[in-house]
């Protein structure tokens, strides 16, 4: 095989390989983004509430996805010399890790959520922040969760289900974020929490 062939070969594999996910991030920021977009027709002081309650959030909760996305070299390391048991092991462990960081982390945002205005945060800011915050931080155990999940499967090459659950995912949120954060005939908007509970 010549030197392009080779070439055409590798960007091939790397491809098949980096492709799903790099779909996969792109539709994880596509939520935020929907939701977002969403906000601004609530107004200026609701986006400001998601903006900081967001950068909150992941300020915070990056804490525990260090340790738990970091068994990601592992997974592959294990997966990669065929030792099964040894990946498997590893996968009961991070799904401890989820819980070891995860519960003090979510403790964490919601004494922050509560301490708004102690901060000096602008009162209504602050109730749209503590809002987003306090709805947000219930699914954080799920999101690192299937965090640990994704870098099982994706050390193993299994793609399918990750990028099915994140089409799903993108697909709900759209409707389900305008509903609880608008309102519409049947149901009244629920707000701040409709923006952090969908994601």
């Amino acid at each position: 095989m010549n030197g392009r062939g080779t070439l055409r070969h590798e960007l091939r594999a790397l491809l098949r390989l980096a492709g799903p996910f790099a779909f996969l991030q792109l539709a994880n920021h596509l939520l935020s983004v929907v939701s977002t977009g969403i906000v601004g027709r609530v107004g200026e002081v609701a986006q400001s509430g998601v903006g900081l309650g967001s950068s909150l959030f992941f300020g915070v909760a990056i804490l525990a996805m260090g340790f738990v996305f970091g068994f990601d070299p592992l997974f592959a390391q294990a997966l990669g010399a065929s030792e099964g048991r040894q990946a498997r092991s590893y996968a009961r462990q991070d799904g401890w890790m989820v819980v070891i960081t995860g519960v003090p982390v979510s403790l964490v945002l919601v004494a922050l959520a509560r301490g708004l205005d102690a901060m000096g945060v602008e009162p209504a800011v602050a109730h749209d922040t503590r809002d987003y915050i306090l709805a947000r931080t219930p699914g954080l155990l799920p999101y690192l969760l299937g965090g640990a999940a994704r870098g099982y499967l994706q050390a193993a090459g299994i793609t399918r289900p990750l990028v099915v659950a994140a089409v799903v995912a993108n697909l709900v949120n759209v409707p389900l974020s305008g509903v609880l954060i608008l309102g519409d005939e049947a149901l009244l908007a629920v707000g701040m929490p409709g923006v952090g509970m969908p994601a």
